[in-house]
């Protein structure tokens, strides 16, 4: 039994839930997410598919059901497809009365069901013959999200899937939940912040002609980096296991204009081999530390490699090095320093090179209550003695900066290049 399907009333928030479990994995994950949007008050579904970043959307299908049966036919039907023959955990969100009436996708999703892969999935609670036998299926668990449980759902989920042996992300020292990481995007593209200009301009003088270059990031974050080489031609391969920074990624892309970037929810290891011109890395060193991984970008990297990641043993975003030393708290280690990095390469005998670079990372806030509230979330601040060491921290060290705040701070790090 590795199928869980999520039931409840509309709006009662069974997405959301889908949503913040996926955030916890750390594994491939294919399928698709219904999502809602609003355009001008103007409600709008679209199809998202998780196996390859495409939307769709389908709320000009609702009044005519040919039409949005051949939706279900080819866009769910495909997506269900290749995701069933590329990964590990599949999405089905959602089936409902509309869904029952294509028979290929039915049959395929029974095949699905059947398989050894974990389903995650939301089902109606319409009266249905097809719905009725996916729901009192015995290798099937059945939740009904209601007001009262849902907020506790995530936790007890997460626990049956790691009984699965699906994996999971190690507890982070601070949850990237929605919110922050759209806090995170806007300061990056702060007209004032040049942190990965600097990372670019390295790799700009190595490669002058993008066009159709093929490049893989690996932790892609809100993707800075696939955006900038998708603006230069290159057919760029977004991976990272956050569901809410692909997300992102997805929605800077298409504000931008840019459709040229394939976006991967996954652990990379777990994606299947492919070629690609240039391979890049950055701080997320726990994805290709060790040989197997190292030897897969290898591999798979026909030019360059380039490994960023930060120069210290030691987490210094946010000056937390000051926060935690005036806390009273163990200082945070990080997992794969500079010297563990280059002796793995070095033992796999990979010519290289590597540059230490400083830039600012000057974090910007609107007023002082927001700057307080990521900080207390960031530093896990418990009690008001810590709250009053945090808010000198910050009496300290914020700046009037054009119509908001700025925290100064700066950001040590080493670039890596591996040439082929």
């Amino acid at each position: 039994m590795k199928n869980i399907f999520l039931t409840g009333e509309p709006g009662i928030g069974k997405t959301t839930l889908l949503k913040n479990i996926l955030e916890s994995l750390d594994t491939s994950i294919g399928g698709f997410i219904n999502e809602v949007k609003y355009n001008k008050q103007i409600k709008q579904w679209h199809i998202q598919s998780l196996q390859d970043g495409k939307k769709e959307k389908i709320t000009d299908c609702f009044d005519n059901v040919k039409n949005y049966n051949d939706v279900i036919n080819k866009t769910c039907t495909g997506i269900l497809y290749n995701s069933y023959k590329t990964r590990k955990v599949i999405v089905i969100d959602k089936l409902g009365i509309l869904e029952s009436k294509v028979n290929i996708f039915k049959t395929l999703v029974n095949r699905i069901l059947d398989s050894d892969k974990v389903v995650l999935g939301v089902i109606d609670k319409n009266k249905d013959e097809f719905l009725e036998e996916i729901r009192n299926r015995e290798d099937l668990i059945l939740i009904e999200v209601t007001k009262r449980n849902r907020d506790i759902l995530r936790d007890k989920i997460i626990s049956k899937l790691k009984e699965w042996g699906v994996k999971h992300k190690p507890l982070q020292f601070f949850k990237e939940e929605k919110e922050f990481i759209k806090w995170y995007d806007s300061f990056l593209q702060y007209n004032n912040n040049i942190y990965h200009q600097i990372i670019l301009d390295d790799i700009y003088k190595n490669v002058i002609n993008f066009a159709n270059l093929k490049i893989l990031d690996i932790g892609t974050g809100v993707g800075n980096l696939p955006i900038a080489f998708a603006k230069k031609g290159a057919k760029v391969t977004a991976v990272d296991n956050s569901f809410f920074k692909i997300q992102e990624l997805k929605r800077r892309s298409l504000e931008e204009g840019e459709k040229g970037i394939k976006c991967l929810l996954s652990n990379w290891l777990d994606l299947d081999y492919e070629k690609y011109d240039i391979s890049i890395c950055s701080y997320a060193s726990s994805a290709i530390y060790s040989k197997e991984a190292l030897k897969k970008i290898f591999d798979c990297s026909n030019k360059y490699i380039y490994i960023i990641n930060y120069s210290d043993s030691i987490c210094r975003n946010f000056k937390m090095d000051v926060l935690n030393d005036k806390l009273g708290r163990k200082q945070k280690e990080l997992k794969h320093s500079q010297k563990e990095i280059l002796a793995l390469i070095e033992e796999m005998g990979y010519k290289y090179t590597c540059k230490r670079v400083s830039c600012d990372f000057n974090q910007y806030f609107s007023d002082t209550f927001k700057a307080k509230r990521l900080f207390y979330d960031y530093f896990d601040i418990r009690n008001e003695k810590e709250a009053k060491v945090v808010n000198k921290i910050l009496f300290e060290s914020l700046e009037k900066h054009n119509y908001g705040l700025r925290f100064r701070d700066k950001r040590e790090s080493i670039i890596i290049t591996i040439s082929k």
